[in-house]
């Protein structure tokens, strides 16, 4: 019997967390009668550009909860600069903003994914990975400035950064690191660090040392499978160490294998029901962003719900 031929779509899955920052920081100062409304406006205004810019399908929005404590555990100092990034009351207004627009885009139809203890990097995995088991001709962007995304890159999956506006898919991946094949870049990263979640790179490794070592070796893994092989200036003891750690740490995959799927961790998602256009333009008009108010940009904002 032939296999019936599917017709896959193509998703989007925003990182809505990292939206509502960029907005955040790109709309300073955006309020109606008091009420700060920059993120509001920002996610929304974005989501629609997003839609009609990379021709979407669908839209799927992920949202970041608390650091993960088995994280936490490895390496007491994860996110640890982030807590004086902001002041408590700046804080404060950003999650009252987000949870406004979390509610705007429900009332929208939007199917959107949050629990506070899944981190938004997980969430948006477990959510990637659940599209592409769906329908094998399914394919999906993942719209987030975080690179750690990039580890996810392959024939069915690009990312989009949405401040350079730059697609990658794993050519673009290759040529941007020193000709490093896309499932060797992951290393490389690992190897740089990560200072925007407070993850050490390996001591005395830079960008070029991490590429020479990446094309002779192929990956840290298969390094330290070999034992006689050598590369001047790593101690084969602590590259080990430095491996556990930083893959525990920033390997979506091998976290949701080793830590989420064991207990039973699914992406949850936030409130289910059928679009409340009328509901939605009592909050533009609470909030003050009569440019959502038409029927003819609703109907741009929800093309992909």
């Amino acid at each position: 019997m032939e296999k019936k031929a599917t017709t896959g779509k193509r998703f989007l899955i925003l990182d809505g967390t990292n939206l509502a920052y960029m907005s955040y920081f790109n709309n300073t100062g955006l309020s109606y009668k008091g009420k700060p409304t920059s993120v509001i406006y920002g996610v929304i205004s974005s989501i629609r550009s997003l839609t009609h810019r990379l021709h979407a399908d669908k839209v799927l929005i992920c949202w970041d909860g608390r650091k993960h404590p088995e994280r936490l555990k490895m390496l007491p100092t994860y996110k640890g600069h982030r807590a004086g990034r902001m002041t408590p009351e700046e804080k404060k207004g950003l999650i009252t903003q987000m949870e406004t627009t979390r509610k705007m885009l429900h009332l929208l139809g939007f199917t959107q994914y949050h629990c506070p203890d899944i981190e938004g990097d997980d969430m948006i995995y477990m959510t990637c990975r659940k599209v592409l088991r769906q329908d094998e001709s399914n394919k999906v962007v993942i719209v987030s400035m975080d690179k750690d995304f990039n580890q996810l890159i392959s024939d069915r999956v690009y990312t989009y950064n949405p401040k350079t506006n730059a697609i990658i898919t794993p050519q673009f991946l290759s040529m941007r690191h020193f000709g490093l094949k896309p499932f060797q870049v992951f290393d490389f990263y690992l190897f740089l660090g990560d200072s925007s979640d407070d993850i050490p790179g390996y001591k005395g490794i830079g960008e070029v040392k991490a590429s020479q070592f990446l094309k002779q070796h192929l990956t840290i893994q298969h390094f330290l499978n070999n034992p006689e092989k050598e590369f001047r200036g790593i101690d084969r003891k602590e590259l080990k160490k430095f491996y556990k750690l930083a893959r525990f740490m920033r390997d979506l995959p091998y976290f949701y294998r080793k830590v989420l799927k064991p207990n039973g961790v699914k992406p949850k998602r936030y409130g289910k029901h059928s679009p409340d256009l009328a509901g939605f333009s009592d909050m533009c008009r609470e909030y003050g962003i009569r440019s959502f108010l038409s029927e003819k940009e609703q109907i741009l904002i929800t093309k992909a719900i």
